[in-house]
């Protein structure tokens, strides 16, 4: 018997992270989850990498039940089955990500704290580090995502064809058939990647691919809603985003599969160009390179 799932909400009490918990909360009820409520309290001076608001805590005693009490206004009106746990004096990327092995999370739900429009993230921010380190899905949460009251009821899955990427749309797909959401599946030619001369023809060819995997990828995918697919031309992050906006979608997700080593140290990937700039909160599932890790991961990731 499976054991229950268990998502993981990383919180700093910021106006930010009531947004993430009520997706958390969300994830929680789709998928008969037990809600971990992490809260970590890193080391004084060091509130910025959270959030610069939470600066007015320097001012309050640092006592260890100040977080716990805190905790517990925090979780008390949460109507699941909630776990809360409050950490001190710890690098908050790394605890985030070390709780999540330590108790076999399923999901981690982070807030960040970037805005649309803003065209950097902080190196050192705390969701990237878990994004860039999770094992397991990062469903990210800006400070403007509120959850529509429906739930997830239209999914944009981005999808470049890799392995990695594939899996997440199989298991978007799955939670589509349990809950009735639209899907739309979205693979993006990267304009950059087109010669100048006979772009016109690369284009085409570009197209041909693209339309044959993307038929390839849906094979099997039966009894669940249809399937509305789009393939486009332009920056991957950028028409990532204004598709979201357009069909108005619930849920971008994706694959942190495009990220190669040095993208993954300073987040200048698709993903990470996304979580800036996404009308909705995106769930990136883990880059998987091998075919054992795979099929490993294919069986232990879980279903949204």
């Amino acid at each position: 018997m499976k054991n229950q799932t268990k998502i993981v909400l990383a919180t700093e009490f910021s106006a930010t992270c009531e947004v993430a918990r009520a997706h958390a909360e969300a994830l929680a009820r789709a998928v008969g989850a037990e809600l971990h409520v992490l809260f970590v309290d890193v080391p004084a001076g060091e509130y910025e990498a959270w959030d610069p608001a939470y600066r007015v805590l320097d001012s309050e005693p640092k006592e260890a039940s100040v977080s716990e009490a805190r905790m517990a206004d925090y979780v008390r009106d949460l109507d699941l089955p909630v776990v809360s746990s409050v950490v001190h004096n710890v690098d908050a990327g790394d605890a985030i990500l070390d709780y999540a092995e330590l108790k076999a999370a399923d999901f981690i739900v982070v807030g960040t704290h970037a805005r649309r429009g803003i065209k950097r993230l902080l190196l050192g921010s705390v969701a990237g580090k878990v994004v860039r380190n999770a094992k397991v899905p990062v469903l990210v949460v800006g400070p403007d995502q509120a959850p529509a009251e429906s739930g997830f009821r239209h999914l944009l899955v981005a999808t470049d064809y890799s392995e990695s990427a594939a899996m997440a749309a199989r298991h978007a797909y799955q939670f589509a058939c349990r809950s009735a959401s639209q899907v739309t599946l979205l693979h993006v030619i990267d304009e950059r990647q087109l010669p100048s001369y006979f772009r016109d023809l690369m284009l085409g060819s570009a197209r041909g691919r693209a339309r044959a995997a993307m038929d390839k990828l849906i094979e099997g995918f039966e009894g669940g809603p249809s399937l509305d697919k789009k393939i486009q031309l332009g920056l991957p992050a950028d028409v990532i985003a204004e598709c979201a906006e357009d069909i108005d979608a619930d849920l971008i997700v994706m694959a942190s599969s495009g990220m190669n080593a040095l993208e993954r140290v300073v987040l200048g990937s698709t993903a990470a160009q996304l979580l800036r700039e996404a009308p909705c909160p995106v769930l990136v599932y883990p880059h998987v390179v091998s075919d054992v890790q795979i099929e490993r991961k294919a069986d232990q990731l879980p279903v949204i």
